[in-house]
């Protein structure tokens, strides 16, 4: 059976989008800050901020934290097929970086993680019409 993946794009119907502060360690946009499949390469994952789109049978986006390689990453997830877009934001809002590649199977798709921006906010969405945000804490 061949799992089809709904990207990041212009889309009619519900949004859902998820914002998370968090202080952290210093951190830049350089790829040595990305780390590939944090599904399988991260340890104690929590769901620090979540929303629904709404819809019947829709997803849900988070923002997720865990610890890989002694070092504390964060990264979006989604469910129900969806492939979430995963932002970066320095400690004054300026953008840091960002990354959609999907990773996972079945249903629950994630991107890859970042490594904690002192002071930085995460955000995770689903690019869907009308957004919707939640922020952490």
């Amino acid at each position: 059976m061949k799992s089809s993946i709904r990207r990041f794009g212009v889309l009619t119907g519900a949004a859902a989008v998820v914002a998370a502060t968090m202080v952290g360690t210093a951190g830049t946009a350089s790829a040595h800050n990305w780390l590939a499949d944090p599904g399988k390469n991260c340890t104690n994952a929590t769901t620090v901020a979540q929303k629904s789109n709404g819809l019947v049978g829709g997803g849900v986006v988070q923002v997720r934290r865990g610890t890989c390689g002694g070092k504390t990453y964060y990264w979006g997830r989604a469910t129900n097929g969806f492939a979430p877009h995963f932002s970066v934001y320095n400690s004054n809002g300026s953008f840091h970086g960002s990354n959609s590649t999907a990773y996972g199977g079945g249903a629950t798709h994630y991107t890859k993680a970042h490594a904690a921006v002192t002071g930085g906010s995460y955000r995770s969405m689903l690019s869907l019409t009308p957004p919707v945000e939640v922020r952490y804490p």
